[in-house]
């Protein structure tokens, strides 16, 4: 699992941390990446669900007060979140 500093690094973001570098995670925030590489907790179709635990919102405060992710991959590839 890839740490925020390795993610930065890894892609070019706005200031506000989406992601600009071309790819499938294209406008969307660092921490999809970060979810994305792990397990799901629950798959639901086609929707992957991940808990967000305290080490993730040490990782990403921005993810403060949020307690699950969803995301999808659509049928260009591109991972988003739901």
């Amino acid at each position: 699992m890839k740490t925020r500093k390795e993610l930065m690094k890894e892609f070019d973001t706005y200031a506000d941390g989406i992601i600009r570098s071309p790819g499938k995670f294209e406008g969307q925030p660092l921490y999809v990446p970060y979810f994305w590489e792990q397990e799901p907790d629950v798959i639901k179709g086609n929707v992957m669900c991940y808990e967000v635990l305290p080490k993730d919102k040490s990782e990403f405060p921005e993810l403060k007060g949020r307690k699950v992710i969803k995301l999808i991959e659509d049928d260009m590839g591109f991972v988003i979140e739901v």
